[in-house]
């Protein structure tokens, strides 16, 4: 946490950071945040990274991953 006073940690690093720390609840805070602000490519792996493994199954977790990968509505061609 102290780095990012430093510099900028993308808001997916401090989820697989709390993660790490076992705090489930503040990690899919995070990564509802990086969603939000769509920050950074990291939200993309969130469907294959292992280290997302102990959200898996958590009904929060898996709309997010809906979330990120639905359908985007753009022109018709």
């Amino acid at each position: 946490m102290q780095l990012s006073k430093q510099r900028y940690v993308t808001a997916y690093s401090f989820a697989i950071v709390y993660l790490g720390l076992g705090d489930k609840e503040q990690a899919l805070r995070w990564l509802q945040k990086s969603y939000q602000i769509r920050a950074g490519y990291n939200i993309v792996s969130i469907k294959v990274d292992p280290f997302l493994d102990p959200l898996r199954g958590d009904p929060r977790f898996e709309n997010l991953v809906a979330k990120v990968f639905a359908p985007k509505n753009g022109p018709s061609p």
